[in-house]
């Protein structure tokens, strides 16, 4: 993959001050699953994003027992009004059985209302 198509997974955290963050996956545009615990902390969960075919979520499967305040923005792309989720969530694509990231956008003017999930209106 050449430098300048170098795929990103968007980190949506917790805290609702803090912008998404892109986190660079490696060259064959996923990010290892190590890479992955890190950024949420614990065992990994994919949730499934309806509002977009093949994007999920990845989070923690222990953030809501360990005290994790509620992910709002990351509840509300998954649409999880009975079971919230938890923590930190890193957004990404699933491609058959890996999880891959998004083309970043660095459009002028932007498409997407809200920049911060730019892969979703512009991928």
């Amino acid at each position: 993959m050449k430098k300048d198509q170098t795929l990103v997974a968007i980190l949506i955290p917790v805290k609702t001050n803090m912008p998404a963050k892109q986190i660079p996956c490696d060259e064959n545009g996923t990010m290892p699953f190590e890479t992955l615990r890190k950024l949420v902390g614990g065992k990994l969960a994919v949730i499934p994003v309806p509002v977009r075919s093949n994007s999920v979520l990845v989070v923690s499967r222990d953030a809501k027992e360990a005290g994790e305040p509620i992910n709002m923005v990351a509840t509300v792309l998954a649409q999880k009004t009975i079971n919230p989720i938890a923590g930190d969530a890193v957004l990404m694509k699933a491609m058959d059985d890996r999880l891959i990231g998004f083309r970043p956008c660095n459009r002028q003017p932007h498409r997407s209302i809200n920049r911060r999930f730019c892969p979703l209106a512009c991928n």
